[in-house]
């Protein structure tokens, strides 16, 4: 079974974050927040929760989430290469747009109109980007041989 990971960008959320880990914490088997240098508790309040936390300069929302959609896929990558999941080179194409197409029209991400398009954009760009640094993990693995 795959594991579920959420990402949370913070600062000084100390006020918000209980009732945003409570439930997250009852889904996701890890939590990783991206708190840019909070001068409240919310460090603290998410390491209650075993949240692992990044600190990191917030620059813009475009940036912030780059990186999670980066820790994302370089975290699953690693996941499936441990499991020994393959990733051929028919694999790295077809899958992103098959994600798209089963996040856009079978689980109906159309009826959230440009916000459930821009979602099932995410989504199969990080399939891509997953299995793109799978296949350049068992590369690596080659030339070490």
């Amino acid at each position: 079974m795959e594991k579920l990971s959420a990402v949370i960008i913070a600062l000084n959320e100390e006020k918000n974050l209980t009732r945003c880990l409570v439930p997250l914490k009852r889904v996701a088997d890890e939590i990783v927040v991206i708190d840019s240098f909070s001068t409240d508790k919310t460090e603290e309040i998410c390491r209650q929760f075993g949240a692992s936390v990044v600190q990191h300069v917030f620059e813009d929302y475009v940036q912030q989430h780059r990186r999670r959609v980066e820790r994302f896929t370089t975290l699953m990558s690693k996941s499936h290469f441990e499991q020994g999941v393959k990733a051929p080179a028919l694999r790295v194409w077809p899958s992103p747009a098959t994600t798209f197409i089963r996040s856009y029209f079978f689980k109906l991400g159309f009826l959230d109109g440009r916000a459930g398009w821009r979602i099932c954009t995410i989504s199969a760009e990080a399939t891509y980007k997953k299995y793109r640094k799978l296949r350049k993990l068992y590369k690596q693995k080659q030339q070490d041989r």
